[in-house]
Protein backbone atom coordinates (compact mmCIF):
# COMPACT_ATOMS: atom_id res chain seq x y z
CA UNK A 1 0.00 0.00 0.00
CA UNK A 2 1.50 3.29 -1.04
CA UNK A 3 2.11 5.55 1.88
CA UNK A 4 -0.07 8.46 1.10
CA UNK A 5 -3.17 5.87 0.99
CA UNK A 6 -2.60 5.54 4.56
CA UNK A 7 -3.50 9.30 5.50
CA UNK A 8 -7.29 9.56 5.29
CA UNK A 9 -9.61 12.82 5.11
CA UNK A 10 -11.22 12.64 8.31
CA UNK A 11 -14.82 13.41 7.97
CA UNK A 12 -17.09 14.42 11.12
CA UNK A 13 -20.91 13.75 12.53
CA UNK A 14 -22.69 17.28 13.83
CA UNK A 15 -22.44 16.04 16.89
CA UNK A 16 -19.13 16.28 19.39
CA UNK A 17 -17.63 13.07 20.09
CA UNK A 18 -19.52 11.15 23.04
CA UNK A 19 -17.11 10.16 25.93
CA UNK A 20 -17.14 7.87 28.47
CA UNK A 21 -18.65 8.25 32.07
CA UNK A 22 -22.08 9.04 31.12
CA UNK A 23 -24.67 6.42 32.09
CA UNK A 24 -26.94 5.49 28.81
CA UNK A 25 -30.75 7.40 28.82
CA UNK A 26 -32.24 4.05 30.98
CA UNK A 27 -29.89 4.98 32.99
CA UNK A 28 -32.96 4.14 35.91
CA UNK A 29 -32.72 0.42 35.28
CA UNK A 30 -29.80 0.23 37.07
CA UNK A 31 -29.48 2.40 40.61
CA UNK A 32 -25.56 1.14 40.69
CA UNK A 33 -23.95 1.43 37.64
CA UNK A 34 -20.18 0.15 37.27
CA UNK A 35 -18.64 2.89 35.10
CA UNK A 36 -15.55 1.18 33.40
CA UNK A 37 -15.69 3.67 30.66
CA UNK A 38 -12.96 6.02 31.94
CA UNK A 39 -9.54 5.33 32.36
CA UNK A 40 -9.56 7.02 36.01
CA UNK A 41 -7.13 6.34 38.58
CA UNK A 42 -9.95 4.74 40.95
CA UNK A 43 -8.04 5.14 44.49
CA UNK A 44 -8.03 9.12 44.19
CA UNK A 45 -5.65 11.43 46.09
CA UNK A 46 -7.34 12.04 49.52
CA UNK A 47 -8.42 15.70 50.15
CA UNK A 48 -10.20 16.43 53.90
CA UNK A 49 -13.19 18.74 54.12
CA UNK A 50 -10.91 21.72 55.52
CA UNK A 51 -10.04 21.59 51.56
CA UNK A 52 -13.57 23.10 50.95
CA UNK A 53 -12.57 26.44 52.54
CA UNK A 54 -10.82 27.42 50.13
CA UNK A 55 -13.75 27.79 47.79
CA UNK A 56 -14.85 30.85 49.61
CA UNK A 57 -12.30 32.67 48.57
CA UNK A 58 -10.94 33.93 45.01
CA UNK A 59 -8.36 32.07 43.58
CA UNK A 60 -4.84 32.92 45.38
CA UNK A 61 -2.35 29.86 45.09
CA UNK A 62 -1.42 29.72 41.78
CA UNK A 63 2.44 30.26 42.97
CA UNK A 64 2.61 27.26 45.43
CA UNK A 65 0.88 25.18 42.50
CA UNK A 66 3.08 26.14 39.98
CA UNK A 67 5.92 25.25 42.19
CA UNK A 68 4.27 21.99 43.07
CA UNK A 69 3.74 21.26 39.16
CA UNK A 70 7.80 22.77 38.01
CA UNK A 71 8.87 19.54 40.86
CA UNK A 72 6.49 17.28 39.54
CA UNK A 73 6.63 17.59 35.89
CA UNK A 74 10.43 19.02 36.15
CA UNK A 75 11.95 17.59 38.72
CA UNK A 76 15.57 17.57 38.17
CA UNK A 77 15.72 19.00 35.06
CA UNK A 78 14.73 22.51 36.64
CA UNK A 79 17.49 25.41 36.20
CA UNK A 80 18.69 27.43 33.22
CA UNK A 81 16.24 25.64 31.40
CA UNK A 82 13.08 27.48 32.49
CA UNK A 83 13.99 30.93 31.23
CA UNK A 84 12.61 29.68 27.78
CA UNK A 85 10.67 26.74 29.22
CA UNK A 86 6.75 27.59 30.07
CA UNK A 87 4.85 25.98 31.97
CA UNK A 88 0.94 26.71 32.09
CA UNK A 89 -0.90 25.37 34.67
CA UNK A 90 -4.61 25.05 33.23
CA UNK A 91 -8.35 23.96 33.79
CA UNK A 92 -7.75 20.50 32.41
CA UNK A 93 -5.99 19.29 29.60
CA UNK A 94 -9.25 19.41 27.88
CA UNK A 95 -9.32 23.06 28.27
CA UNK A 96 -5.72 23.33 25.64
CA UNK A 97 -7.19 20.64 23.08
CA UNK A 98 -9.84 23.25 22.79
CA UNK A 99 -7.85 26.27 22.28
CA UNK A 100 -4.89 25.48 20.79
CA UNK A 101 -6.65 25.31 16.85
CA UNK A 102 -6.98 28.69 17.26
CA UNK A 103 -3.71 29.42 18.17
CA UNK A 104 -2.64 28.64 14.47
CA UNK A 105 -3.54 29.78 11.16
CA UNK A 106 -6.52 27.78 8.82
CA UNK A 107 -4.96 24.70 7.02
CA UNK A 108 -4.39 21.34 7.84
CA UNK A 109 -3.63 19.36 10.77
CA UNK A 110 -2.99 15.73 11.31
CA UNK A 111 -4.14 13.33 14.15
CA UNK A 112 -4.67 9.94 14.84
CA UNK A 113 -7.34 7.71 13.32
CA UNK A 114 -8.08 6.08 16.68
CA UNK A 115 -7.20 8.14 19.76
CA UNK A 116 -8.98 10.45 21.74
CA UNK A 117 -11.63 11.85 19.49
CA UNK A 118 -11.71 15.65 21.18
CA UNK A 119 -8.69 16.05 19.22
CA UNK A 120 -10.10 16.11 16.08
CA UNK A 121 -13.10 17.59 16.63
CA UNK A 122 -11.64 20.50 18.00
CA UNK A 123 -9.70 21.31 15.26
CA UNK A 124 -12.26 20.30 12.69
CA UNK A 125 -15.07 23.00 14.70
CA UNK A 126 -12.25 25.71 13.98
CA UNK A 127 -12.28 24.61 10.49
CA UNK A 128 -8.94 22.93 10.19
CA UNK A 129 -8.77 20.16 7.91
CA UNK A 130 -8.49 16.74 10.02
CA UNK A 131 -5.97 14.40 8.06
CA UNK A 132 -5.73 10.68 9.98
CA UNK A 133 -2.95 8.84 9.83
CA UNK A 134 -2.58 4.93 11.80
CA UNK A 135 -1.58 5.76 15.38
CA UNK A 136 1.19 3.53 16.04
CA UNK A 137 2.72 4.14 11.80
CA UNK A 138 3.59 7.86 11.97
CA UNK A 139 7.12 7.37 10.96
CA UNK A 140 5.51 5.84 7.39
CA UNK A 141 3.53 8.90 6.62
CA UNK A 142 5.75 11.47 8.19
CA UNK A 143 7.52 11.96 4.64
CA UNK A 144 4.37 12.41 3.10
CA UNK A 145 2.47 15.13 5.55
CA UNK A 146 5.93 17.08 5.21
CA UNK A 147 4.94 17.88 1.45
CA UNK A 148 1.94 19.15 2.36
CA UNK A 149 2.38 23.24 2.78
CA UNK A 150 -0.82 23.97 4.62
CA UNK A 151 0.16 21.66 7.36
CA UNK A 152 0.16 23.31 10.80
CA UNK A 153 -0.01 20.49 13.53
CA UNK A 154 0.68 16.69 14.09
CA UNK A 155 -1.17 15.48 17.08
CA UNK A 156 0.51 12.06 18.95
CA UNK A 157 -1.53 10.86 21.75
CA UNK A 158 1.72 9.21 23.61
CA UNK A 159 0.09 6.74 25.05
CA UNK A 160 -2.63 5.98 22.63
CA UNK A 161 -6.18 5.87 24.13
CA UNK A 162 -7.72 3.43 23.43
CA UNK A 163 -4.42 1.41 21.91
CA UNK A 164 -1.98 1.74 24.26
CA UNK A 165 0.85 2.65 21.48
CA UNK A 166 3.79 4.27 22.94
CA UNK A 167 6.33 6.70 21.15
CA UNK A 168 9.66 6.80 22.86
CA UNK A 169 11.08 10.24 23.69
CA UNK A 170 13.73 9.74 21.08
CA UNK A 171 11.36 8.93 18.25
CA UNK A 172 9.14 11.92 18.90
CA UNK A 173 12.36 14.04 19.16
CA UNK A 174 13.10 13.00 15.71
CA UNK A 175 9.74 13.98 14.39
CA UNK A 176 9.55 17.14 15.86
CA UNK A 177 12.77 18.15 13.89
CA UNK A 178 11.99 16.89 10.93
CA UNK A 179 8.52 19.05 11.35
CA UNK A 180 10.63 22.10 12.51
CA UNK A 181 11.81 22.11 8.77
CA UNK A 182 8.45 22.83 7.37
CA UNK A 183 7.12 24.94 10.62
CA UNK A 184 4.58 22.65 11.84
CA UNK A 185 4.07 22.03 15.73
CA UNK A 186 4.22 18.81 17.21
CA UNK A 187 1.66 18.33 20.11
CA UNK A 188 2.26 15.42 22.50
CA UNK A 189 -1.05 14.39 24.37
CA UNK A 190 0.83 12.69 27.57
CA UNK A 191 -2.69 12.31 29.60
CA UNK A 192 -2.02 8.29 30.83
CA UNK A 193 1.83 8.91 31.14
CA UNK A 194 2.35 9.53 34.94
CA UNK A 195 3.15 5.71 35.73
CA UNK A 196 5.82 5.88 33.02
CA UNK A 197 7.57 8.97 32.89
CA UNK A 198 10.25 7.57 30.81
CA UNK A 199 7.83 7.70 27.95
CA UNK A 200 7.32 11.55 28.81
CA UNK A 201 9.10 14.54 25.93
CA UNK A 202 9.31 17.19 28.72
CA UNK A 203 12.82 16.22 29.76
CA UNK A 204 14.12 16.39 25.85
CA UNK A 205 11.58 19.07 24.58
CA UNK A 206 12.12 20.39 21.14
CA UNK A 207 11.73 24.16 20.42
CA UNK A 208 8.57 23.35 18.05
CA UNK A 209 6.49 20.73 20.65
CA UNK A 210 3.52 21.20 23.27
CA UNK A 211 3.03 18.86 25.55
CA UNK A 212 -0.34 18.36 27.72
CA UNK A 213 -0.85 16.86 30.29
CA UNK A 214 -3.60 15.89 32.62
CA UNK A 215 -4.16 15.81 36.69
CA UNK A 216 -7.38 14.19 36.94
CA UNK A 217 -6.65 10.47 35.43
CA UNK A 218 -3.41 9.70 37.55
CA UNK A 219 -4.68 11.55 40.67
CA UNK A 220 -7.95 10.01 40.51
CA UNK A 221 -10.15 13.70 40.77
CA UNK A 222 -11.03 13.97 37.09
CA UNK A 223 -14.04 16.96 38.71
CA UNK A 224 -11.05 19.00 39.70
CA UNK A 225 -10.41 20.15 36.24
CA UNK A 226 -6.45 20.88 36.29
CA UNK A 227 -3.85 20.18 34.06
CA UNK A 228 -0.97 21.57 32.82
CA UNK A 229 0.82 22.72 28.99
CA UNK A 230 4.31 22.78 28.03
CA UNK A 231 6.27 24.08 25.69
CA UNK A 232 8.78 26.58 24.65
CA UNK A 233 7.77 29.89 25.43
CA UNK A 234 7.37 30.74 21.66
CA UNK A 235 5.32 28.37 20.39
CA UNK A 236 3.00 29.21 23.82
CA UNK A 237 2.53 32.21 23.67
CA UNK A 238 0.07 32.40 21.41
CA UNK A 239 -2.10 30.09 24.18
CA UNK A 240 -0.79 31.83 27.29
CA UNK A 241 -2.84 35.29 26.14
CA UNK A 242 -5.90 33.31 26.21
CA UNK A 243 -6.16 32.45 29.63
CA UNK A 244 -7.76 35.00 31.99
CA UNK A 245 -7.38 35.98 35.84
CA UNK A 246 -8.51 32.96 38.13
CA UNK A 247 -8.58 30.45 35.23
CA UNK A 248 -7.72 27.75 38.18
CA UNK A 249 -10.17 27.56 40.45
CA UNK A 250 -9.36 27.57 44.99
CA UNK A 251 -9.90 23.71 44.94
CA UNK A 252 -7.98 23.05 42.06
CA UNK A 253 -5.25 25.47 43.14
CA UNK A 254 -4.96 23.78 46.91
CA UNK A 255 -5.85 19.83 46.03
CA UNK A 256 -2.98 20.17 43.20
CA UNK A 257 -0.16 21.71 45.13
CA UNK A 258 -0.49 19.33 48.08
CA UNK A 259 -1.09 15.96 45.47
CA UNK A 260 1.73 17.37 42.91
CA UNK A 261 3.86 17.82 46.29
CA UNK A 262 3.01 14.21 47.48
CA UNK A 263 6.02 12.24 46.34
CA UNK A 264 5.33 9.31 48.57
CA UNK A 265 1.79 8.97 47.44
CA UNK A 266 2.89 8.91 43.83
CA UNK A 267 5.68 6.53 44.26
CA UNK A 268 3.37 3.96 45.69
CA UNK A 269 0.37 4.50 43.89
CA UNK A 270 2.27 4.36 40.52
CA UNK A 271 3.73 0.48 41.86
CA UNK A 272 -0.24 -0.24 42.95
CA UNK A 273 -1.33 0.81 39.42
CA UNK A 274 1.15 -0.73 37.38
CA UNK A 275 0.29 -4.11 39.45
CA UNK A 276 -2.63 -4.21 38.97
CA UNK A 277 -3.50 -3.29 36.16
CA UNK A 278 -1.44 -6.29 34.87
CA UNK A 279 -3.60 -8.63 37.25
CA UNK A 280 -6.86 -7.15 35.76
CA UNK A 281 -5.54 -7.91 32.12
CA UNK A 282 -4.96 -11.61 33.27
CA UNK A 283 -8.85 -11.48 34.75
CA UNK A 284 -10.39 -9.87 31.73
CA UNK A 285 -8.30 -12.51 29.39
CA UNK A 286 -9.43 -15.51 31.68
CA UNK A 287 -13.29 -14.34 31.38
CA UNK A 288 -13.84 -14.03 27.60
CA UNK A 289 -14.26 -16.66 25.35
CA UNK A 290 -10.79 -18.47 24.31
CA UNK A 291 -9.77 -17.39 21.01
CA UNK A 292 -11.71 -14.42 20.64
CA UNK A 293 -9.35 -11.75 21.74
CA UNK A 294 -7.30 -10.83 18.66
CA UNK A 295 -4.89 -8.64 20.64
CA UNK A 296 -4.57 -7.16 24.06
CA UNK A 297 -3.02 -3.39 25.08
CA UNK A 298 -2.67 -2.10 28.38
CA UNK A 299 -1.48 1.00 30.18
CA UNK A 300 -1.74 1.05 34.16
CA UNK A 301 -5.12 3.29 33.93
CA UNK A 302 -6.98 0.99 31.05
CA UNK A 303 -6.96 -2.64 29.54
CA UNK A 304 -7.95 -2.87 25.77
CA UNK A 305 -9.11 -5.52 23.77
CA UNK A 306 -9.55 -6.43 20.48
CA UNK A 307 -11.78 -8.58 18.60
CA UNK A 308 -14.16 -8.86 15.58
CA UNK A 309 -16.73 -6.12 15.58
CA UNK A 310 -19.34 -8.19 16.27
CA UNK A 311 -17.95 -10.00 19.33
CA UNK A 312 -17.39 -6.55 21.13
CA UNK A 313 -21.03 -4.88 20.62
CA UNK A 314 -22.02 -8.26 22.26
CA UNK A 315 -19.62 -8.12 24.83
CA UNK A 316 -20.66 -4.47 25.60
CA UNK A 317 -24.23 -5.17 25.11
CA UNK A 318 -23.89 -7.90 27.63
CA UNK A 319 -22.32 -6.05 29.84
CA UNK A 320 -24.79 -3.02 29.70
CA UNK A 321 -27.49 -5.25 30.76
CA UNK A 322 -25.78 -5.88 33.77
CA UNK A 323 -25.50 -2.32 34.63
CA UNK A 324 -21.31 -2.18 33.61
CA UNK A 325 -20.20 0.49 31.09
CA UNK A 326 -17.22 0.36 28.76
CA UNK A 327 -16.07 1.85 25.54
CA UNK A 328 -16.46 0.45 22.01
CA UNK A 329 -13.75 1.80 19.67
CA UNK A 330 -14.42 0.35 16.21
CA UNK A 331 -11.17 0.18 14.02
CA UNK A 332 -12.29 -0.89 10.58
CA UNK A 333 -15.58 -2.25 8.85
CA UNK A 334 -14.75 -5.95 10.69
CA UNK A 335 -12.96 -4.95 13.99
CA UNK A 336 -13.09 -3.04 17.24
CA UNK A 337 -11.96 -2.52 20.67
CA UNK A 338 -13.32 -2.49 24.00
CA UNK A 339 -11.43 -0.96 26.48
CA UNK A 340 -11.65 -1.45 30.41
CA UNK A 341 -10.85 0.92 33.28
CA UNK A 342 -9.26 0.14 36.48
CA UNK A 343 -12.42 -1.51 39.51
CA UNK A 344 -11.16 -1.50 42.74
CA UNK A 345 -8.74 -4.12 43.32
CA UNK A 346 -10.55 -4.90 46.99
CA UNK A 347 -13.65 -4.45 45.65
CA UNK A 348 -14.41 -8.25 44.81
CA UNK A 349 -18.11 -7.96 44.31
CA UNK A 350 -17.59 -5.74 40.88
CA UNK A 351 -15.35 -7.64 40.12
CA UNK A 352 -17.01 -10.54 40.05
CA UNK A 353 -19.85 -8.93 38.57
CA UNK A 354 -18.37 -7.91 35.73
CA UNK A 355 -16.07 -11.72 35.16
CA UNK A 356 -20.07 -13.31 35.51
CA UNK A 357 -21.03 -10.93 33.00
CA UNK A 358 -18.01 -11.29 30.20
CA UNK A 359 -18.61 -15.29 30.94
CA UNK A 360 -22.71 -14.53 30.62
CA UNK A 361 -21.43 -12.91 27.04
CA UNK A 362 -20.40 -16.17 25.08
CA UNK A 363 -22.44 -19.18 26.90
Amino acid sequence: MPEASRITLLTFDEEPPAHGGVAPDKAEQHHDWLDLSTGINPWHYPWVVDDLETLSTLPNEAKALETAAHHYYLGKHQGNESLTFNLMMVPGSQWAIEQLPDCFPTGRVAVPVIGYREHAWCWHRRGHTCLGYPADKLESVLETLLQDSALRAVVVINPNNPTGHRYSPECLQNFAVRLASTGVVLIVDEAFIDTEPEFSLIHQLPDNAIVLRSFGKFFGLPGLRLGAVLGRNEVLAPLKVRQGPWAIGSLAQRLGNHALSDTVWQGNMRQRLISWSKAYQSLLLQAVKPGEVLATARTALFVTLTMTRRSALQYQETLQQAGILVRLWPLDKHHACLRFGLLREEDRVACRRLLCALERAHE
